[in-house]
Order: structure tokens, then C-alpha cells, then sequence
């Protein structure tokens, strides 16, 4: 219990830190626009990450679980949460996650300007939580980081 509580004030303690770069983030489109409208999963201008709708999961969050890496961005948005095992485990917790982390990677891309900052941000933050949770088997922080993604992907999607 009060391993869990370390790692969510440590979660929220990140997320904190990276708000800066979501401040100038100007597209708030959610996993349901992206499934929908898949030319918008794309790195735009951005260079650190190259990604587009085809790159593998794998590519970007080279720690997922082999099956959650095995997918395209694009698969994996309409992957069910059970696709790689129960929705309890790990897998299950990095397919919630992945989900809305791929929204916010393509929200800071196709903003105006780009915000490369806040992609490289969400890589690297989601990288960080996936090694966490694998090496404490708690799939608790990947839920509460999707529920953190999902928050900043609500609002104004003037993508068309």
C-alpha cells in the first residue's frame, strides 16, 4: 500500500512537471477522433519521434508487452483492452495508457505550431510509468496516467 501511494504522489509529481509543455498544446482530439480520422496520426514537423498511423508500438515504447508492442498506433486504438490478456493485467493497463498517450502524441503534433516539446514529454513520460509498473506489477499508475492523458485530450479538436 505505501509502495502505491509513492509511486502516484511520484506520478503526479511528473505529470506536474510536464504541464509546461502541454501549455501551448492547441489540439484536444480524443482516441475516438483518432480511430476515425487515422491520416491525423502523424509526427507533423517533429523530428525526435517519427511515427505515422502503420509505426508499431514497439517503436516508441519499446518496453510494452511484446503482444501490446506487436500492434500499429493505428491497431492499437481499436485494440479492446483484453487483447493481450486479461484487462487486469499489465498488458491490459499499457493498452488503456498507450491509447490515450497516442491521442496526446498526435494532439501536440498537429497543434499550431507543432509542440514537439510536449511530444517528446509523452513519450518519455509514458516510457517511464511502463518500466515502473512492469518491475512493481502495478498496473495502477498506467491507469492513473491514461486517466491524466485523457483529461489533457478533452476540449477543442479543430482537426478536419
Amino acid at each position: 500500500m505505501r509502495s502505491r501511494i509513492v509511486l502516484c504522489f511520484g506520478l503526479l509529481f511528473l505529470l506536474g512537471a510536464a504541464l509546461p509543455a502541454s501549455a501551448h498544446v492547441t489540439e484536444h482530439c480524443t482516441v475516438g477522433f483518432y480511430k476515425n480520422h487515422t491520416q491525423f496520426l502523424n509526427n507533423g514537423t517533429c523530428t525526435k519521434y517519427v511515427f505515422d498511423k502503420d509505426t508499431l508500438v514497439s517503436t516508441l515504447f519499446p518496453d510494452v508487452d511484446a503482444c501490446v508492442g506487436a500492434f500499429t498506433l493505428e491497431g492499437l486504438l481499436d485494440a479492446s483492452s483484453s487483447a493481450c490478456g486479461p484487462a487486469s493485467s499489465i498488458a491490459g493497463g499499457e493498452i488503456i495508457m498507450l491509447r490515450q498517450a497516442i491521442a496526446r502524441l498526435a494532439n501536440a503534433a498537429n497543434s499550431t505550431p507543432p509542440s514537439c516539446d510536449a511530444v517528446n514529454a509523452t513519450v518519455r513520460i509514458s516510457n517511464h510509468w511502463i518500466d515502473i509498473a512492469a518491475s512493481t506489477d502495478n498496473r495502477d499508475v498506467l491507469i492513473i496516467l491514461s486517466q491524466q492523458f485523457d483529461t489533457l485530450n478533452q476540449g477543442s479538436c479543430t482537426l478536419q
